[in-house]
């Protein structure tokens, strides 16, 4: 228990707490409990509509877990890159608790009709395909660490959940312009998402091809290679050299 509650663990504990966040922003997201908290007019855009924020109890405490959790990201990764506090399963369960975060909170909100359900289709399936790249190197000892793209991706994301959340939350505005505004953070998220995956596809094709690669090189030719001599070689060759 001690080791768990360790300083160089603290990042662990921060992916792990962001984990169990999850539920409950789910839960306050789906229902609708208390009164407005906040309602104003930002500004008016047109005739057709204006930005006007208007958050119930629910969004709010949904808003506020969420925005939580995300400070918990920034942390645990700043505190692993700043100390060194790097372990196999932060590697492996940061990008993952993003993922459950991000992917969760995005598909209710394309229920709802707050979001392009084609952008989270996009970058859902980008993620199916990583992780099942992911999955398969694992189980051969092999780890990527999350790229900066990836990184890059899920701020994009959660700044674009936070401005659906606290800006624009209206559904009932018929209009193009407000819908592109609303989802302009995630398009670029997506855009980084489809990036950031091909990447990490190609990093870990060439590793699989290495690891192929050692595999069709025959066991005898290995032996001799690593039970060679090269301190009686370097002789040899210095011996050359003085005749």
């Amino acid at each position: 228990m001690k080791s768990f509650f360790a300083k160089n663990n603290i990042p662990n504990i921060l992916t792990i707490l962001r984990i169990l966040f999850i539920p409950f922003i789910i839960t306050f997201l789906v229902t609708s409990f208390g009164p407005t908290i906040i309602n104003f007019t930002i500004f008016q855009e047109s005739k057709y509509w204006s930005l006007t924020t208007n958050i119930r109890l629910n969004w709010l405490l949904s808003g506020i877990l969420f925005l939580l959790a995300s400070i918990t990201d920034f942390f645990d990764g700043y505190l692993s890159r700043k100390y060194k506090w790097i372990s196999d399963f932060g590697k492996i369960w940061d990008p993952i608790a993003d993922k459950i975060l991000i992917n969760s909170i995005l598909i209710t909100l394309s229920a709802f009709g707050f979001v392009m359900w084609y952008l989270v289709v996009v970058m859902i399936s980008r993620d199916l395909i990583v992780d099942g790249y992911r999955t398969f190197l694992s189980s051969k000892k092999i780890i990527i660490p999350a790229n900066i793209l990836g990184k890059l991706k899920t701020v994009f994301q959660m700044i674009g959940v936070l401005i659906v959340l606290f800006v624009f939350n209206d559904k009932n505005i018929n209009s193009n312009s407000y819908y592109l505004l609303q989802n302009i953070f995630l398009i670029i998220a997506t855009i980084i998402s489809i990036i950031s995956g091909i990447v990490y596809v190609l990093i870990a094709n060439i590793r699989i091809f290495n690891l192929q690669s050692s595999l069709f090189l025959p066991k005898k030719e290995i032996n001799k290679f690593s039970n060679h001599n090269f301190e009686e070689d370097k002789k040899e060759d210095d011996i050359t050299k003085l005749s």
